[in-house]
């Protein structure tokens, strides 16, 4: 169940013209309703082996566009940076169907998902409103 929240993924790109100082902001690329997770210890002493901190970590729907060093905005503001992306499937039992014709029994069903790991940024990007996504 994916009801958290929305996140936008955003790539962070140069709006300067030409010969004027940088003006970084970031650009919305996809818009996802995510799942917050739990951070497992394990997860938690990878990211502190290089150096990383791990502040949330999401699951959205499978996205292969999705890359580390990408941005995630969630819907009240908040940014990340993206430390890690990690896809998996997520098992789901459904439920026995039965009508006057048909019976179905318990299905066992994979939905692929996109896990990413976040780190908050100290200093918040403007961000272009747009409706890609």
């Amino acid at each position: 169940m994916r009801d958290d929240g929305v996140v936008r993924i955003c790539n962070l790109v140069d709006q300067a013209e030409s010969g004027e100082m940088p003006r970084m902001v970031l650009q919305q690329v996809s818009k996802h309703w995510f799942e917050s997770r739990t951070i497992g210890v394990s997860r938690i002493y990878a990211a502190r082996g290089v150096n990383e901190q791990i502040d949330l970590l999401i699951r959205i729907e499978e996205n292969r566009n999705v890359t580390a060093g990408q941005y995630a905005v969630l819907g009240n503001g908040d940014q990340y940076r993206i430390s890690f992306v990690t896809s998996g499937q997520e098992i789901v039992q459904r439920s026995k169907l039965t009508d006057q014709k048909y019976y179905r029994s318990p299905e066992i069903v994979g939905l692929p998902y996109t896990e990413l790991t976040l780190t908050k940024v100290q200093d918040y990007f403007d961000v272009e409103d747009n409706n890609n996504g």
